[in-house]
């Protein structure tokens, strides 16, 4: 799966870049050290896109390679796909189901796309995760989570 690894270091030098051009409009009025305030972030970006290039290389190298070697490669990955698409739709109905709902219909899905076969295992880590997080993020650490409409919210109270 190289060509995914290159497509990644591609995104991110491509937005390492738009961070560094970002950098420049920093003010440096009222400023007491001649470097200005905005050197350090352009250094870290300086170092992280030379470092992020050395293994886009380095990846385009081993696909070449690796190319040469195997021409029965499948580019696409049938539970990357599907682990994208969950993603997705956690996404969208997040704002509709709540936090807890949408995240039971996440995990369940994520859980039986990476190999677990056991549905009661599933069900019953599906149920308590999202709780045990809910509770966590909601209550210890006052972290708004969404609440859903309805009936939901009014049922999400209960845990956070």
């Amino acid at each position: 799966m190289l060509v995914g690894e290159i497509i990644f270091h591609i995104v991110l030098i491509g937005v390492l870049v738009v961070f560094l051009n970002a950098s420049y409009g920093i003010s440096t009025e009222g400023a007491i050290d001649p470097v200005g305030p905005a050197a350090f972030p352009q250094f870290l970006l300086y170092l992280a896109i030379l470092l992020a290039l050395i293994s886009l290389f380095r990846a385009i190298k081993k696909w070449r390679g690796e190319r040469k070697t195997s021409d029965t490669a499948s580019i696409i990955n049938l539970p990357v796909v599907g682990m994208l698409v969950s993603l997705l739709v956690f996404l969208l109905l997040i704002d509709y189901l709540g936090f807890i709902f949408a995240s039971m219909i996440l995990l369940f899905s994520l859980f039986y796309l990476l190999g677990q076969k056991n549905w009661f295992k599933i069900t019953i880590q599906s149920i308590i995760l999202p709780l045990a997080f809910a509770f966590l993020f909601g209550n210890v650490l006052s972290v708004p989570l969404p609440r859903g409409f309805g009936m939901i919210e009014i049922l999400s109270y209960y845990v956070y």
